[in-house]
């Protein structure tokens, strides 16, 4: 065993895993894209800030060692949340979610999933704003409420000197404004501290379309979405796909899947109608639900255990500009390529919508002092959307996650 991880087994006995060991092929495949599956020297299973304080020390005063914190494994990028031949950090075991019953204040742990989270609050009618917390962070939530990092209050951090820190607005302050999209580069963050909201039921699912229903897909975003105001309760991200037929007896297929929201408990909601009276429909899962349900869909529709990469993009969208449409005969020329290979993950066009509501909300946060980004005064319609391309490629070996987990964590 090379020294590091050596000395850290030393300090941290029964909490590091090293390639002899049974669990680091399970921790290795848990990871949800292929190319994160990488090789560490060791992981190390933290179950307190104290552990994650030990486990960056050690590496930061030894020459030439490098390390990566996963949190949820979700990233594609190989060596953010693993490293080959260097220390990986895995959270998973602080991953206690608590309330504090005066407050409403959630406390999250850094490993914990957003299931984990959902399965505490939905219980006492709460919620929170979903989403990379130490990133944007973008939900259903969003229209009402900003961006999910508006919502932290304060967050316990690990320091690359090992201190244990908490940043919020009256200390470490330009690290807490740091962190809210700095991710990892800054410190590791053990506890989340988030403000929480009451929310009951609420109608939402997933709805599939044949390609047929393109033109009213786009035409029903643009209108909804980039309207000048609309109404908050109101969620789509719409998703454009294309399967390859896998031989001569499967036909190529294209389809579109809209992740449709109404945060309150209203069926067929007026301001959904242009997305839900879109015919045909292949495919509707659309109901009123409790929050725990209704997001622990989300994962039953991510394309796991592939090799997968993506590439995005951010305009401003208003009605009839037709830059959505562009956008997909663009993609739709990829897709049906001879250069792209054959028998791979279908790519995937999806739409994240950032408006100027969520935006403003997000502004208004005076806890979260972040630098203020209007929408441009000349374009009081359009709304801020990132298209994010999916390229998933063919899997090498299938291989099960091994924890069977929500992968979905902060």
């Amino acid at each position: 065993m090379s020294p590091v991880p050596a000395d850290l087994a030393t300090l941290l006995p029964g909490k590091v895993i090293i390639p002899s060991d049974e669990a680091y092929s399970t921790l290795t495949g848990s990871y949800f894209a292929q190319q994160s599956r990488l090789h560490p020297a060791c992981y190390v299973l933290p179950t307190s800030a104290e552990d994650v304080s030990i486990s960056v020390q050690k590496p930061a005063k030894t020459p030439d060692a490098a390390f990566a914190i996963r949190g949820g494994g979700r990233s594609w990028n190989p060596g953010a949340a693993n490293i080959d031949g260097g220390v990986t950090i895995d959270m998973r075991n602080l991953n206690l979610v608590s309330v504090d019953e005066e407050t409403s204040i959630v406390s999250i742990g850094g490993g914990a999933c957003f299931g984990d989270v959902h399965a505490v609050l939905g219980p006492k009618g709460l919620a929170i704003v979903g989403g990379f917390l130490t990133g944007r962070g973008i939900s259903m939530f969003s229209e009402e409420r900003g961006f999910a990092c508006d919502s932290v209050i304060n967050m316990q951090v690990v320091l690359a000197s090992g201190a244990i820190v908490n940043a919020n607005a009256t200390e470490n302050s330009e690290l807490f404004i740091a962190l809210k999209g700095g991710q990892s580069n800054f410190g590791v963050v053990t506890q989340f501290d988030v403000r929480s909201f009451a929310q009951g039921s609420f109608c939402g699912g997933v709805v599939q379309y044949p390609s047929s229903a393109n033109d009213e897909q786009l035409a029903a975003y643009e209108a909804v979405m980039g309207a000048e105001t609309r109404d908050p309760h109101v969620a789509v991200e719409q998703s454009f796909l294309f399967q390859s037929g896998s031989d001569e007896h499967e036909a190529a297929h294209e389809y579109s899947c809209n992740l449709v929201y109404y945060t309150k408990p209203v069926v067929d909601a007026p301001a959904l109608r242009p997305f839900t009276q879109i015919q045909p429909q292949e495919h509707s899962t659309m109901r009123l639900g409790a929050l725990e349900e209704i997001t622990g869909e989300l994962t039953r529709y991510q394309p796991a255990d592939k090799c997968l990469n993506f590439v995005t993009t951010t305009f401003r969208l208003a009605p009839g500009a037709g830059m959505s449409s562009k956008i997909l005969s663009i993609w739709r020329d990829y897709s049906k390529s001879p250069l792209r290979p054959t028998g791979r993950r279908p790519p995937k066009l999806a739409d994240l919508p950032a408006s100027p509501a969520a935006i403003k909300h997000s502004n208004l946060r005076q806890q979260s002092r972040l630098p203020s980004r209007q929408p441009q005064r000349d374009s009081p319609r359009a709304a801020s959307l990132s298209k994010l391309l999916v390229l998933a490629q063919a899997h090498v070996g299938h291989r099960a996650c091994g924890t069977g987990r929500d992968h979905r964590r902060q």
